[in-house]
């Protein structure tokens, strides 16, 4: 279906971007991939930039090591993340 091509596509444009055992994974890196406009497989999509009319809602991560989630909502290339603490 052209839902799971889609998920197919995004999975692998993540996995060139990070897939190799080399690869140090920083927040700067993964914020990047959250906005990543490539095609096939645009991580960040606009209704007006695909012939499908995908669209994403949200984005998060999760920073562990301080114990917190950023979420938006909208695109994660231009609206702003909230940051809420995952302790108590």
């Amino acid at each position: 279906t052209p839902y799971f091509q889609n998920s197919l596509n995004r999975a692998a444009n993540l996995t060139r971007r990070f897939g190799s055992p080399e690869v140090t994974l920083t927040l700067a890196e993964l914020k990047s991939a959250l906005m990543d406009h490539h095609n096939p497989g645009a991580v960040c999509q606009h209704p007006d930039n695909n012939e499908a009319g995908w669209q994403t809602y949200f984005g998060a991560y999760v920073v562990a090591q301080r114990g917190e989630m950023w979420i938006n909502e909208g695109f994660p290339c231009r609206d702003r993340f909230e940051r809420y603490s995952l302790i108590g």
